[in-house]
Protein backbone atom coordinates (compact mmCIF):
# COMPACT_ATOMS: atom_id res chain seq x y z
CA UNK A 1 0.00 0.00 0.00
CA UNK A 2 1.33 3.42 -0.98
CA UNK A 3 1.22 6.42 1.33
CA UNK A 4 0.37 9.59 -0.60
CA UNK A 5 0.53 13.13 0.77
CA UNK A 6 -1.53 15.90 -0.83
CA UNK A 7 -1.40 19.62 -0.10
CA UNK A 8 -4.10 22.03 -1.24
CA UNK A 9 -6.85 19.43 -0.95
CA UNK A 10 -9.46 22.05 -0.04
CA UNK A 11 -8.84 24.29 -3.06
CA UNK A 12 -10.64 24.33 -6.40
CA UNK A 13 -8.23 21.94 -8.11
CA UNK A 14 -7.40 20.02 -4.93
CA UNK A 15 -11.00 19.00 -4.19
CA UNK A 16 -11.41 17.48 -7.63
CA UNK A 17 -7.95 15.96 -7.51
CA UNK A 18 -8.26 14.02 -4.25
CA UNK A 19 -11.61 12.59 -5.34
CA UNK A 20 -10.18 11.44 -8.67
CA UNK A 21 -7.02 10.14 -7.01
CA UNK A 22 -8.97 8.05 -4.53
CA UNK A 23 -11.12 6.57 -7.31
CA UNK A 24 -8.28 5.90 -9.74
CA UNK A 25 -7.43 2.22 -10.19
CA UNK A 26 -3.80 2.27 -8.98
CA UNK A 27 -4.63 4.24 -5.82
CA UNK A 28 -7.86 2.75 -4.49
CA UNK A 29 -5.89 0.88 -1.85
CA UNK A 30 -3.48 3.75 -1.16
CA UNK A 31 -3.48 5.74 2.04
CA UNK A 32 -4.15 9.37 1.09
CA UNK A 33 -3.24 12.03 3.65
CA UNK A 34 -4.26 15.65 3.15
CA UNK A 35 -2.31 18.41 4.85
CA UNK A 36 -4.89 21.14 5.36
CA UNK A 37 -5.99 23.99 7.59
CA UNK A 38 -9.61 22.77 7.43
CA UNK A 39 -11.07 19.28 7.64
CA UNK A 40 -12.10 17.46 4.46
CA UNK A 41 -14.97 15.06 5.12
CA UNK A 42 -14.18 11.48 4.23
CA UNK A 43 -10.40 11.96 4.11
CA UNK A 44 -7.53 11.57 6.53
CA UNK A 45 -6.45 15.11 7.32
CA UNK A 46 -3.58 16.62 9.27
CA UNK A 47 -3.92 20.23 10.34
CA UNK A 48 -0.99 22.56 9.79
CA UNK A 49 0.21 26.13 9.88
CA UNK A 50 2.40 26.84 6.84
CA UNK A 51 3.36 23.14 6.87
CA UNK A 52 4.99 23.42 10.28
CA UNK A 53 4.34 20.66 12.82
CA UNK A 54 5.09 20.02 16.51
CA UNK A 55 7.87 17.57 17.30
CA UNK A 56 6.76 13.95 17.09
CA UNK A 57 3.64 14.64 15.02
CA UNK A 58 5.18 13.34 11.79
CA UNK A 59 5.87 9.84 13.07
CA UNK A 60 2.60 9.78 15.00
CA UNK A 61 0.59 10.41 11.83
CA UNK A 62 2.68 8.31 9.49
CA UNK A 63 4.29 11.21 7.66
CA UNK A 64 7.66 9.54 8.02
CA UNK A 65 6.55 6.85 5.55
CA UNK A 66 5.32 8.89 2.57
CA UNK A 67 5.98 7.53 -0.93
CA UNK A 68 4.61 10.36 -3.09
CA UNK A 69 3.84 14.04 -2.52
CA UNK A 70 1.42 16.05 -4.67
CA UNK A 71 2.11 19.67 -3.77
CA UNK A 72 -0.96 21.55 -5.00
CA UNK A 73 -1.30 23.94 -2.07
CA UNK A 74 -0.35 27.56 -2.68
CA UNK A 75 -1.52 31.13 -2.68
CA UNK A 76 -3.22 31.69 -6.04
CA UNK A 77 -4.47 35.20 -6.84
CA UNK A 78 -8.25 35.40 -7.00
CA UNK A 79 -8.08 38.50 -9.20
CA UNK A 80 -5.57 40.91 -10.71
CA UNK A 81 -5.28 42.98 -7.54
CA UNK A 82 -3.57 40.09 -5.71
CA UNK A 83 -0.87 39.06 -8.19
CA UNK A 84 1.75 41.24 -6.49
CA UNK A 85 0.77 40.56 -2.88
CA UNK A 86 4.17 40.44 -1.20
CA UNK A 87 3.38 38.39 1.90
CA UNK A 88 1.23 35.83 0.13
CA UNK A 89 3.75 35.37 -2.66
CA UNK A 90 6.53 34.85 -0.11
CA UNK A 91 4.27 32.35 1.68
CA UNK A 92 4.45 30.10 -1.40
CA UNK A 93 8.21 29.86 -0.97
CA UNK A 94 8.13 29.46 2.81
CA UNK A 95 5.42 26.81 2.73
CA UNK A 96 7.27 24.79 0.10
CA UNK A 97 10.49 25.06 2.10
CA UNK A 98 8.70 23.88 5.25
CA UNK A 99 7.13 21.00 3.34
CA UNK A 100 10.56 19.82 2.22
CA UNK A 101 11.67 19.69 5.84
CA UNK A 102 9.12 16.97 6.61
CA UNK A 103 9.97 14.88 3.54
CA UNK A 104 12.00 11.88 4.64
CA UNK A 105 14.50 9.62 2.92
CA UNK A 106 11.67 7.21 2.12
CA UNK A 107 10.04 9.67 -0.30
CA UNK A 108 10.19 8.53 -3.93
CA UNK A 109 8.30 11.13 -5.96
CA UNK A 110 7.37 14.79 -5.64
CA UNK A 111 4.81 16.32 -8.03
CA UNK A 112 4.72 20.13 -7.97
CA UNK A 113 1.88 22.24 -9.36
CA UNK A 114 3.47 25.36 -10.78
CA UNK A 115 1.88 27.87 -13.17
CA UNK A 116 2.16 29.19 -16.72
CA UNK A 117 2.45 32.62 -15.09
CA UNK A 118 6.20 31.93 -14.98
CA UNK A 119 6.29 32.90 -18.67
CA UNK A 120 4.87 36.39 -18.33
CA UNK A 121 3.16 38.29 -21.14
CA UNK A 122 3.99 37.18 -24.66
CA UNK A 123 2.32 37.17 -28.06
CA UNK A 124 4.14 33.98 -29.05
CA UNK A 125 2.84 30.42 -28.79
CA UNK A 126 4.09 29.16 -25.42
CA UNK A 127 5.94 25.89 -24.98
CA UNK A 128 8.26 24.61 -22.27
CA UNK A 129 11.27 26.27 -23.92
CA UNK A 130 9.68 29.73 -23.89
CA UNK A 131 11.46 32.40 -21.87
CA UNK A 132 10.51 32.43 -18.19
CA UNK A 133 9.95 36.07 -17.31
CA UNK A 134 7.16 36.41 -14.73
CA UNK A 135 5.23 39.67 -14.74
CA UNK A 136 4.04 39.25 -11.14
CA UNK A 137 5.36 38.34 -7.71
CA UNK A 138 3.07 35.33 -7.78
CA UNK A 139 4.75 34.07 -10.96
CA UNK A 140 8.19 34.76 -9.48
CA UNK A 141 7.30 32.82 -6.32
CA UNK A 142 6.31 29.73 -8.29
CA UNK A 143 9.40 29.91 -10.51
CA UNK A 144 11.60 30.19 -7.40
CA UNK A 145 9.89 27.09 -5.97
CA UNK A 146 10.60 25.22 -9.21
CA UNK A 147 14.31 26.01 -8.96
CA UNK A 148 14.41 25.20 -5.25
CA UNK A 149 12.74 21.84 -5.83
CA UNK A 150 15.07 20.96 -8.68
CA UNK A 151 18.10 21.51 -6.45
CA UNK A 152 16.52 19.70 -3.50
CA UNK A 153 15.39 16.69 -5.55
CA UNK A 154 18.87 16.08 -6.97
CA UNK A 155 20.48 16.38 -3.56
CA UNK A 156 17.95 14.04 -1.93
CA UNK A 157 17.54 11.63 -4.87
CA UNK A 158 13.79 12.20 -5.16
CA UNK A 159 12.08 11.99 -8.55
CA UNK A 160 10.58 15.43 -9.21
CA UNK A 161 8.00 16.48 -11.75
CA UNK A 162 7.05 20.12 -12.30
CA UNK A 163 3.68 20.79 -13.93
CA UNK A 164 2.93 24.32 -15.11
CA UNK A 165 -0.84 24.61 -14.92
CA UNK A 166 -2.62 26.86 -17.38
CA UNK A 167 -6.14 28.26 -17.15
CA UNK A 168 -8.15 25.49 -15.46
CA UNK A 169 -11.94 25.79 -15.32
CA UNK A 170 -14.90 23.81 -14.04
CA UNK A 171 -17.39 23.55 -11.16
CA UNK A 172 -16.04 25.14 -8.00
CA UNK A 173 -13.89 27.94 -9.42
CA UNK A 174 -16.36 30.55 -8.17
CA UNK A 175 -13.82 32.00 -5.71
CA UNK A 176 -11.91 33.49 -8.63
CA UNK A 177 -12.81 36.71 -10.42
CA UNK A 178 -11.94 35.23 -13.80
CA UNK A 179 -13.62 35.26 -17.20
CA UNK A 180 -15.78 32.14 -16.97
CA UNK A 181 -17.09 32.39 -13.38
CA UNK A 182 -17.60 36.15 -13.71
CA UNK A 183 -19.60 35.71 -16.91
CA UNK A 184 -21.76 32.98 -15.39
CA UNK A 185 -22.35 35.06 -12.28
CA UNK A 186 -23.51 38.02 -14.35
CA UNK A 187 -25.90 35.87 -16.37
CA UNK A 188 -27.43 34.23 -13.30
CA UNK A 189 -27.89 37.64 -11.71
CA UNK A 190 -29.60 38.97 -14.86
CA UNK A 191 -26.87 41.54 -15.35
CA UNK A 192 -25.12 42.62 -18.56
CA UNK A 193 -21.83 40.85 -19.27
CA UNK A 194 -18.99 43.33 -19.58
CA UNK A 195 -15.78 42.57 -21.49
CA UNK A 196 -13.07 44.97 -20.30
CA UNK A 197 -10.96 44.71 -23.48
CA UNK A 198 -11.42 44.40 -27.21
CA UNK A 199 -12.50 40.81 -26.64
CA UNK A 200 -10.27 39.63 -29.47
CA UNK A 201 -7.46 38.28 -27.28
CA UNK A 202 -7.31 34.50 -27.27
CA UNK A 203 -7.50 32.29 -24.20
CA UNK A 204 -6.98 28.56 -23.65
CA UNK A 205 -8.99 26.71 -20.99
CA UNK A 206 -8.49 23.13 -19.77
CA UNK A 207 -11.31 21.36 -17.93
CA UNK A 208 -10.66 20.41 -14.33
CA UNK A 209 -10.96 16.62 -14.77
CA UNK A 210 -8.46 16.69 -17.62
CA UNK A 211 -6.02 18.65 -15.46
CA UNK A 212 -6.40 16.26 -12.52
CA UNK A 213 -5.91 13.22 -14.74
CA UNK A 214 -2.65 14.71 -16.05
CA UNK A 215 -1.43 15.41 -12.50
CA UNK A 216 -2.10 11.82 -11.44
CA UNK A 217 -0.37 10.44 -14.54
CA UNK A 218 2.72 12.53 -13.80
CA UNK A 219 3.58 10.13 -10.98
CA UNK A 220 4.04 7.38 -13.58
CA UNK A 221 7.00 9.14 -15.18
CA UNK A 222 10.25 7.34 -14.45
CA UNK A 223 12.59 10.29 -14.86
CA UNK A 224 12.50 14.06 -14.50
CA UNK A 225 11.45 15.39 -17.90
CA UNK A 226 11.70 19.04 -16.81
CA UNK A 227 8.55 21.22 -16.62
CA UNK A 228 5.45 20.21 -18.56
CA UNK A 229 2.70 22.67 -19.47
CA UNK A 230 -0.77 21.44 -18.47
CA UNK A 231 -3.03 23.48 -20.72
CA UNK A 232 -5.43 23.29 -23.63
CA UNK A 233 -4.26 23.29 -27.23
CA UNK A 234 -7.50 24.99 -28.29
CA UNK A 235 -7.66 28.77 -28.08
CA UNK A 236 -10.65 31.05 -28.59
CA UNK A 237 -11.20 34.77 -28.29
CA UNK A 238 -12.79 36.16 -25.16
CA UNK A 239 -15.80 37.24 -27.23
CA UNK A 240 -16.24 33.70 -28.55
CA UNK A 241 -16.06 32.18 -25.07
CA UNK A 242 -18.59 34.66 -23.67
CA UNK A 243 -20.95 33.96 -26.58
CA UNK A 244 -20.80 30.21 -25.93
CA UNK A 245 -21.75 30.73 -22.28
CA UNK A 246 -24.57 33.14 -23.19
CA UNK A 247 -25.91 30.71 -25.80
CA UNK A 248 -25.79 27.86 -23.26
CA UNK A 249 -27.90 29.91 -20.85
CA UNK A 250 -30.67 30.33 -23.43
CA UNK A 251 -31.27 33.81 -22.01
CA UNK A 252 -31.37 37.21 -23.66
CA UNK A 253 -28.17 38.62 -22.20
CA UNK A 254 -26.63 41.92 -23.20
CA UNK A 255 -22.86 41.92 -23.73
CA UNK A 256 -20.99 45.21 -23.49
CA UNK A 257 -17.45 45.63 -24.76
CA UNK A 258 -15.60 48.32 -22.82
CA UNK A 259 -12.25 48.50 -24.57
CA UNK A 260 -10.05 49.56 -21.66
CA UNK A 261 -6.97 51.17 -23.18
CA UNK A 262 -4.87 50.08 -20.20
CA UNK A 263 -5.91 46.44 -20.29
CA UNK A 264 -3.31 43.79 -21.11
CA UNK A 265 -4.53 41.97 -24.21
CA UNK A 266 -1.86 39.37 -24.93
CA UNK A 267 -3.00 36.04 -26.32
CA UNK A 268 -2.55 32.86 -24.26
CA UNK A 269 -1.86 30.09 -26.75
CA UNK A 270 0.00 26.90 -25.85
CA UNK A 271 1.90 24.16 -27.61
CA UNK A 272 1.04 21.12 -25.48
CA UNK A 273 2.74 18.46 -27.58
CA UNK A 274 4.94 17.52 -24.62
CA UNK A 275 1.89 17.04 -22.39
CA UNK A 276 0.14 14.99 -25.06
CA UNK A 277 3.18 12.78 -25.54
CA UNK A 278 3.85 12.11 -21.86
CA UNK A 279 0.49 12.45 -20.10
CA UNK A 280 -2.22 12.11 -22.74
CA UNK A 281 -4.68 14.38 -24.52
CA UNK A 282 -7.44 16.59 -23.20
CA UNK A 283 -10.84 14.90 -23.43
CA UNK A 284 -13.46 17.49 -22.48
CA UNK A 285 -14.35 19.85 -25.32
CA UNK A 286 -14.77 23.48 -24.23
CA UNK A 287 -18.49 23.78 -24.95
CA UNK A 288 -19.22 20.61 -22.97
CA UNK A 289 -17.08 21.79 -20.06
CA UNK A 290 -18.73 25.20 -20.01
CA UNK A 291 -22.17 23.56 -19.94
CA UNK A 292 -21.12 21.37 -17.01
CA UNK A 293 -19.94 24.43 -15.11
CA UNK A 294 -22.98 26.52 -16.01
CA UNK A 295 -25.41 23.75 -15.00
CA UNK A 296 -23.54 23.31 -11.71
CA UNK A 297 -23.97 26.99 -10.96
CA UNK A 298 -27.60 27.03 -12.03
CA UNK A 299 -28.32 24.19 -9.59
CA UNK A 300 -27.28 26.40 -6.71
CA UNK A 301 -23.55 26.93 -6.89
CA UNK A 302 -22.03 29.93 -5.19
CA UNK A 303 -22.10 31.91 -8.42
CA UNK A 304 -25.84 32.44 -8.12
CA UNK A 305 -25.32 34.88 -5.28
CA UNK A 306 -24.18 38.43 -5.79
CA UNK A 307 -20.59 38.98 -4.61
Amino acid sequence: MKNILVTGGTGFIGKHFVQMLRNSEPHRSSRIIIITDTEVEGYECIRHENYSFPAGMLAKNGLDRIDTVYHLGAFIPKDGSEVNDIERSISNIRSTQNLLKICTSKLNKFIFASTVDVYGHTSEVINEDSLTKPHSLYGHSKLFCEKMLEEWSVKNMVLLQVLRLGHIYGPGEDIYQKLIPTTIRKILNAEPVVIWSSGNEKRSFLYITDACRMIIKASNLNEYVKPVNIASSISMSVKEIVKIIVDLSGLDVKTNIENNAGAVSNDSIFDVSKMNSLLGNEEVELKKGLKLEYDYCKRGGEYGKKP
